[in-house]
């Protein structure tokens, strides 16, 4: 709502003009600060209209700047539950890993222990076939 000021009453003179109509006038000065007024209401009526104009652009803005902040906060939570999948998915693997190395290195303990048995069995054989 625009607010106007204080306006001033002016008495108009009512003048019969030469073919008998009556004319309401004012006095220059008066006329002058009519005018004045009436070119301040345009220009605040301009000013008021911009005005609505900008409020309704920023509320627009606010909208999408709110929905693209939403889709922000529904990409990442997506992402985090992402992340949590693939760090179970890491855990996972190391576990994996870890009893892999296990059962390689016991795989290997018992090469090495077959390996030893049957080179001390052949050469226990060997000497018993030679000493024959």
């Amino acid at each position: 709502m625009l607010f106007w000021g204080i306006s001033t009453a002016y008495s108009q003179q009512i003048i019969l003009n030469s073919n008998k109509d009556s004319i309401i006038c004012f006095s220059l000065s008066q006329a002058k600060f009519l005018l004045k007024q009436h070119y301040k209401v345009l220009e605040l009526t301009s000013l008021d209209s911009i005005c609505e104009t900008q409020r309704k652009n920023d509320k627009a803005i606010i909208f999408e700047k709110t929905k693209e902040n939403e889709d922000f906060m529904f990409v990442n939570k997506n992402n985090e539950e992402k992340l949590f999948i693939k760090n179970n998915e890491i855990q996972g693997l190391k576990a994996d890993l870890s009893n892999e190395k296990k059962s390689t290195r016991r795989q290997k303990f018992y090469k090495i222990v077959a390996i030893g048995v049957g080179g001390a069995v052949s050469s226990y054989l060997g000497y018993k076939y030679i000493t024959k």
